[in-house]
């Protein structure tokens, strides 16, 4: 009397869609668990769960009777033989252009966070020498015809039945020139002040960014 126990009859295709399954169910809880890891740590994960995967299912051999399949032929070999007619070849020239891709981006990226990191401090710089520059030219403009009126209004009285037309228009001209600077300069100083913020907001901004190692 036979006390071996029976194996359980499977055909290789059926094998297959039992191991893509498994498979399919791995894939599912790694990207549940590592959604923010590097491709190459998930690839490593899942090339390591595959390996068990395998061998789990190879240890089942005893109990299983591949109809369809050639005599001597392991469960690995048939899984094996599955995943290469799904898969393409690889291609060490496409390879090469992607890994090229990727490490101009990487470099674009490091280029732009340098960028954006440093220049607010260039803005400011060149902002506060422009500023300084134009309010020293104001402040120069103003001093100057602040001068020429005071003169002009000390003699007002002993040289104003002297002046001619030409210059009693020079006069008027000048205290124009003046009203005008004092009403522009508060609009400048106005102007500074919300370039000023900007340049505050820029450089927090870029406080907060992530830096890119090199």
């Amino acid at each position: 009397m036979n006390t071996q126990p029976s194996k359980l009859d499977i055909s290789v295709e059926q094998l297959r869609s039992i191991y893509a399954q498994f498979q399919g169910i791995l894939d599912e809880k790694v990207a549940l668990h590592l959604p923010q890891e590097q491709d190459t740590v998930k690839q490593e994960v899942l090339l390591q769960l595959q390996h068990f995967l395998v061998e789990t299912m190879e240890m089942t051999s005893g109990s299983l009777n591949v109809v369809n399949a050639n005599s001597g032929t392991s469960i690995s070999d048939l899984i094996a033989q599955s995943q290469q007619e799904f898969v393409e070849p690889f291609d060490l020239e496409l390879n090469e252009q992607v890994r090229q891709k990727y490490q101009e981006w990487e470099d674009h990226a490091v280029k732009v966070a340098q960028l954006r990191r440093e220049a607010p401090k260039k803005l400011r710089v060149m902002y506060e020498q422009e500023l300084e520059s134009a309010l020293s030219s104001a402040d120069s403009a103003i001093e100057a015809l602040s001068q020429q009126q005071g003169i002009e209004s000390e003699e007002e009285t002993d040289v104003v039945s002297e002046l001619n037309n030409e210059m009693s228009m020079d006069y008027r001209e000048s205290l124009v020139k003046l009203a005008h600077a004092q009403g522009e300069l508060p609009k400048t100083r106005a102007k500074a002040q919300k370039v000023g913020q900007l340049l505050s907001y820029l450089e927090g901004e870029a406080g907060t960014l992530p830096i890119v190692d090199q």
